[in-house]
């Protein structure tokens, strides 16, 4: 994972080469680095068991295959970058609360990154805690209880929608790809799937059927 300039990509716009469900680039914007200049954070997937067996040029190489389309200039910063190895693991807990210790964010609820949510869901761990912590006069045995069965059921669905989703696009099965490519190929024309994926995407879901609203 890295950091480069944005200039040498569309504005505002995720880029995801995948080939099957055995590689992934991507190239999300993610803001402004200290000197006010727009970055996208470029991320290239592989399984944990595989880093040693991968060099830096073996993986630019790789890379400036999937972007040969792109401008040179961005294959050049990529080149010049730095990298760093993320691990990241799936995390699940029945409650997320107990005596006066609560976990939030990726401590609490860490999956895959490849429905964008962790910052989303960070966030309204946070607003929610600090919401029940002032409705009982910051009383933490009172607060954290409530915090647990407020959250619970948004984040168990985004759990379980992880983990179904996370092997079409992470798996050393290449039916998956395939089944991913067909299946999105389709539902993208279903104003059905276009609804539930829009809302999933806006962190908005809370259950497969029927939706509960998260009230603020």
């Amino acid at each position: 994972m890295s950091t480069i300039e944005q200039e040498y990509t569309v504005p505002n716009t995720l880029y995801q080469y995948l080939k099957y469900s055995r590689e992934m680039l991507g190239m999300l914007p993610s803001g402004v680095d200290d000197h006010g200049k727009r970055i996208i954070s470029v991320f290239w997937s592989l399984p944990v068991t595989s880093r040693n067996k991968y060099t830096k040029e073996e993986i630019l190489k790789e890379m400036k295959f999937h972007l040969r389309h792109q401008k040179p200039e961005l294959i050049e910063k990529l080149s010049q970058a730095n990298y760093s190895f993320a691990v990241y693991a799936d995390v699940y807990m029945k409650k997320y609360d107990h005596r006066n210790i609560v976990f939030i964010g990726d401590a609490a609820h860490g999956m895959s990154p490849q429905l964008g949510q962790g910052a989303n869901m960070a966030l309204l761990d946070s607003y929610f805690l600090s919401k029940v912590l002032a409705e009982s006069d910051n009383n933490v045995e009172l607060a954290l209880p409530k915090y647990t069965s407020i959250r619970s059921h948004h984040i168990k669905f985004y759990a379980q929608a992880s983990k179904l989703l996370t092997p079409l696009y992470q798996s050393d099965l290449q039916l998956y790809g395939r089944f991913r490519d067909l299946l999105f190929s389709i539902a993208k024309y279903m104003q059905f799937s276009r609804n539930i994926s829009s809302q999933i995407l806006c962190g908005k879901k809370t259950s497969w059927i029927r939706n509960k609203e998260i009230k603020y």
